[in-house]
Order: structure tokens, then C-alpha cells, then sequence
């Protein structure tokens, strides 16, 4: 009797964690092809930046980042294929060209990839990378932790670059847009189901809802605060008025 329990106690963890697998690839594929525009976004943003003369050093870690992104898609997808090999998936689209018109349209996009989106997302890694425990997701997302460190930190230098050439202010004015969308687009690839999928570095939703607003009200806004109140201060940040 204990073992034919044992078996049918057995029988419903392998189904449990198939069922677990079928959602993690799932959610590894939307994160796919949240890389896949990444890169796009940062690509095109390397072009802007030279055509607008922006340092070279920003426009290398934006080229340098766009490749990243390519390589994090491409992680992404044979974690897909190891989780649920029956899933059916497209093929990874080359990125599409993106110019920016205005050098404000430009920072804008930099700000809420970098300072804003990928400083949510290293947060979200940090704490991701602690709880995975299945050694292909864990490989994966350390692999994009460390890049996205760097990311992150192209918005920070491209804020830094504008704040000593034009007035910026208006960023903190869209800072709570541009958390806003961030959180949105951060939240949708959190764990919406009934299932524990962290060891498949999937956080419940909750948990990354709690760590997105910390790092907005630790990181994000005043962060941004302290970059334009540096320039503000020199008197580099009033051009405008």
C-alpha cells in the first residue's frame, strides 16, 4: 500500500514537473524575443549616437550591447528548446534598423533602456540568479547579469554626456512614464501561474513587483536626480530655462 502511494505520489510530481517545464520555456520564449529588441533598440541607438557625434566610448558599449542582446536571444532559445523541446518557436528575426531623429528622442530611448529598464532588470537577475537552481537556467542568467550590468550603464553615461550639453530636466518630468512602461514590460515576464517556477529563474509575480518598486525608489529616481543636479549645480543644465 506505502508503495503503490509512493508511485502515485510519484506519477504526480513528474506530471507537476513537466507541467512546471512547459511554463518556464513559455516565459524563457517571451524573454526571447524581449532581448531580440533590445538589440534592436540598442543598435539603432549606436548609429544615433555617431550621427549626433556622441562620444565613441558610448557608441562602442551600444554596438557592443546590441550583440550582447543577440547572444542573450540566442541563450534564451536553446534554454526553450532544453525545457520544452515540443514547444514550437520562430525563427530569431535579424534586428531591424531604428534612427532617431532628435538627440532628445535619442536620450529619452537611452534613459528608459538603460537608468530605467535595466537597472530593474539587474535587480531582477540578482535576485533571479539566488533562487534558480536548475543548472541550465542558472548558466543563462548569469551569463545575461553580467552583461546587463554594463547596459544599464550606458543610460547612465548618455544622461551624464547630455546633462553637460543641453537641459535635461524633462527627464525626471517622463521619469514616472518611463517607470511605468519598464514595470509593465518587467512584470510580464514574471511567474503568472499557480506553479513555483523559480528554480527556472522565474520569480512570482509579487516578489518581482516588490523588487521592481525598490529599485525605482532606491536606484532609478534618485539616480537620475543626482546626474542632472550635478550639472545644475555647475550651472550646465540651464540652457533651456
Amino acid at each position: 500500500m506505502l508503495l503503490l502511494g509512493s508511485r502515485r505520489m510519484l506519477g504526480a510530481s513528474a506530471v507537476s514537473t513537466e507541467e512546471s517545464r512547459r511554463a518556464a520555456a513559455n516565459v524563457w520564449l517571451r524573454r526571447r524575443n524581449v532581448e531580440i529588441e533590445a538589440a534592436t533598440l540598442f543598435r539603432g541607438m549606436a548609429r544615433s549616437m555617431e550621427r549626433f557625434s556622441w562620444p565613441s566610448v558610448l557608441v562602442d558599449a551600444a554596438i557592443k550591447a546590441a550583440e550582447d542582446e543577440c547572444v542573450h536571444a540566442e541563450l534564451c532559445d536553446s534554454l526553450v528548446s532544453i525545457l520544452d523541446p515540443a514547444l514550437v518557436k520562430s525563427t530569431i528575426p535579424e534586428p531591424r534598423a531604428i534612427r532617431f531623429k532628435t538627440e532628445i528622442a535619442l536620450l529619452h530611448t537611452a534613459v528608459s533602456v538603460g537608468c530605467v529598464t535595466e537597472s530593474m532588470s539587474c535587480a531582477l537577475l540578482i535576485r533571479m540568479k539566488k533562487s534558480t537552481t536548475d543548472s541550465d537556467c542558472k548558466r543563462v542568467v548569469s551569463a545575461v547579469l553580467r552583461d546587463e550590468v554594463s547596459h544599464s550603464r550606458i543610460g547612465w553615461e548618455s544622461l551624464r554626456h547630455c546633462n553637460n550639453r543641453m537641459d535635461v530636466r524633462w527627464v525626471q518630468t517622463r521619469l514616472s512614464q518611463m517607470c511605468q512602461m519598464a514595470t509593465t514590460s518587467e512584470i510580464a515576464d514574471l511567474n503568472q501561474s499557480h506553479l513555483d517556477l523559480s528554480l527556472y529563474g522565474i520569480l512570482p509575480k509579487l516578489e518581482g513587483a516588490r523588487i521592481v518598486e525598490d529599485t525605482i525608489n532606491e536606484v532609478i529616481v534618485p539616480g537620475v536626480a543626482t546626474v542632472i543636479g550635478e550639472g545644475t549645480r555647475h550651472g550646465l543644465a540651464l540652457g533651456a530655462g
